[in-house]
Order: C-alpha cells, then sequence, then structure tokens
C-alpha cells in the first residue's frame, strides 16, 4: 500500500489508526475530516506526502510524530492550533506553511524537525509551546525573526 485515499464521508479516524504503517507513501485526508485521534500517523516512516484537511480546526497530540520521510506541509486556513508533537522528530521536514490565523504553536510542535530550514510565523500567533523548536537546527529564517522581535 503506497497511497491511502479517504472517502468525503469519513469525518474521524481514531487514535493509533495508521500508527506504524511504513508501507504508506501518501495520504489524500477529505476535506470534511473534523479529526484524528493521537499519534494517528505516527511512525509511518515512509510517509512522504500528506494533505492537511481544510475542515480540521486542530489535530490531536504527536499525530505526525517520526514521520522521517515528510518533506513539506502547508496547514489551510482556519487551523487556529498546532497541537503538541504534531510533527516532532519529522527530520525530513523542510518546509512548513502556518496559516494567517494561526494562534498557539503547541509543545514539541517541531521538537526535532532538524532538516527545517524555512518557517514564516504569522503575526496572530500569540503563544509558542515548550520545545516547539527544540532540536531545529536548520531554521535560518526563524532565528531572524526571534532577532527582529525581542
Amino acid at each position: 500500500m503506497t497511497t491511502v485515499t479517504f472517502g468525503n464521508s469519513l469525518k474521524s479516524l481514531g487514535e493509533y489508526a495508521f500508527h506504524g504503517c511504513t508501507g504508506i507513501k501518501e495520504l489524500k485526508l477529505p476535506d470534511n475530516l473534523n479529526s484524528y485521534g493521537y499519534c494517528a500517523f505516527a511512525d509511518c516512516s515512509n510517509l512522504e506526502k500528506i494533505n492537511y484537511p481544510v475542515s480540521l480546526v486542530s489535530g490531536a497530540d504527536n499525530a505526525f510524530q517520526d514521520d522521517t520521510k515528510l518533506t513539506e506541509i502547508t496547514v489551510p486556513e482556519g487551523v487556529k492550533t498546532l497541537a503538541p508533537g504534531a510533527f516532532q522528530n519529522a527530520s525530513c521536514l523542510k518546509k512548513i506553511t502556518l496559516p494567517a490565523g494561526l494562534i498557539k504553536i503547541g509543545n514539541a510542535a517541531f521538537q526535532g524537525c532538524s532538516g527545517l530550514t524555512e518557517i514564516s510565523i504569522p503575526d496572530s500567533v500569540t503563544e509558542i509551546g515548550e520545545y516547539a523548536f527544540h532540536g531545529c537546527t536548520g531554521i535560518k529564517k526563524l532565528i531572524d525573526y526571534l532577532k527582529k522581535t525581542l
């Protein structure tokens, strides 16, 4: 199994639903998906591509943790919170695009994303959790952003 496509009627996925499914390379989540559970897609070590559902306001903790081949993600408008550990240890993640209305980046959301080089934090963000970017040694643009705001 390399691509998993869900029907539009799917509204929710439970905890650990696809945890450790190493054969998945691409997830095509339906725009109607409202929620997914803790570690729903964690440890999918060959996952390279996902589409973030537009109806999702926030995802569960550690949903994409240790997805080490994921390289880029665009979080759609409408998402207000990135859950704790959302992309923790996704070491190949290079670029993430965050929506203008994002308010909170949860604890350890990007911890260990050593490949992350480009991120723009919207002005709407009022809270960045503990260890949110811990171990993100490749980030240069965020560091410049922080220097300007300190």
